[in-house]
């Protein structure tokens, strides 16, 4: 039944979303509490204080960009036809994918950054076959701009917008510096606001390397050992659902075929960072939500499948069951 509805090309099913939405708020809200995140930017830092006095407004904001998010990916999935038909399933995994631990609904860095790459993406991807580009293209370097200052160690992932850029058209040597001065604009106001507070940033944490690999929360028990499960639950979907995108590559016409390339470069950009802050001494468990994009659209096509209905269904719904199962760990049970 969840399968197929939001398997269908009926937006209105997005709308079915508020109340898991409004039931994981009220949970956070009541049994977590925000985290402390080790790798937020100024934008972050700027606004972490304020918001998080009042749960139920960080909560409510942290539902609002997880959601914002997921209309996003579902957004650049089916107007770049990643799929043979249009559904919202996307939206529906990343969702998920967003509330599957309670502490990630309060106001969180790496979501919003996240939220202003897909921003990023979906401005770049409208480069092909435009005359004129450059108002995207400075967009584009806008909002990655304002992604780097929620969650700074996005800036490894920046390099997708000129490699996405050549993927899309020949550019000219104006267009390449169309998205240095999109970058340049939020970050002159950032060097401003320093020198005039008389403040001096500090980027020892986003360098300072712990020489291992460091995945997960911290701690043991049956919550850890949940997250890894669920963990794992996601990744048969996900590279099912590679697989498919990569094979469907060969078939595509011109413009899917460099669209899909785009959000390849980007995944891989973002996987690139994740296992960079996991390198470091002091890294998020909020940051695996950097995969969140690939993910989603990765797992949808394996969701959207009709071949082996009957196993496809049984995956559905176990990972559905996990990403509550995690939620609840993380605060209630």
């Amino acid at each position: 039944m969840l399968r197929s509805s939001f398997g269908s090309n009926r937006p209105v099913v997005l709308f079915t979303l508020l109340l898991p939405a409004i039931a994981a708020g009220v949970l956070a809200v009541v049994y977590a509490h925000p985290g402390t995140p080790a790798l937020a930017g100024p934008a972050y830092d700027l606004l972490f204080g304020t918001i998080n006095q009042w749960p139920s407004l960080s909560v409510g904001l942290g539902v609002l960009i997880i959601f914002a998010g997921a209309v996003l990916v579902n957004g650049i999935y089916n107007e770049h036809e990643y799929s043979d038909r249009e559904n919202y399933l996307p939206a529906m995994a990343y969702f998920f994918l967003g509330i599957s631990s309670l502490e990630w609904l309060y106001f969180n860095p790496v979501f919003t950054s996240v939220l202003f790459l897909l921003l990023a993406l979906r401005r770049l991807l409208r480069i092909y076959r435009i005359s004129n580009a450059t108002s995207m293209l400075y967009d584009a370097g806008f909002f990655a701009c304002l992604a780097v200052l929620f969650y700074p160690p996005v800036a490894l992932a920046l390099p997708f917008l000129w490699v996405g850029m050549t993927q899309l058209r020949t550019a000219t040597f104006r267009e390449w510096l169309v998205p240095v001065l999109g970058l340049a604009t939020p970050a002159a106001y950032v060097v401003v606001a320093y020198w005039w507070f008389e403040v001096s940033p500090d980027f020892d944490e986003f360098f300072d390397l712990a020489g291992r690999f460091t995945f997960g929360p911290d701690g043991s028990g049956e919550g850890r050992n949940l997250f890894f499960a669920f963990s794992a639950v996601t990744m048969l979907p996900v590279l099912i659902g590679l697989g498919i995108f990569v094979s469907g590559m060969g078939v595509s016409t011109v413009h899917r075929k460099n669209t899909k390339r785009v959000f390849m470069w980007m995944s891989f950009f973002l996987l690139l960072t994740f296992v960079y802050t996991g390198f470091l001494q002091e890294s998020d468990v909020a940051s695996v939500a950097l995969l969140a994009p690939a993910a989603a659209v990765f797992a949808a096509l394996c969701f959207i499948s009709e071949r082996r209905k009957v196993l496809i269904d049984i995956l559905f719904y176990v990972w559905i069951a996990f990403a509550v199962l995690h939620m609840l760990y993380t605060g209630v049970l």
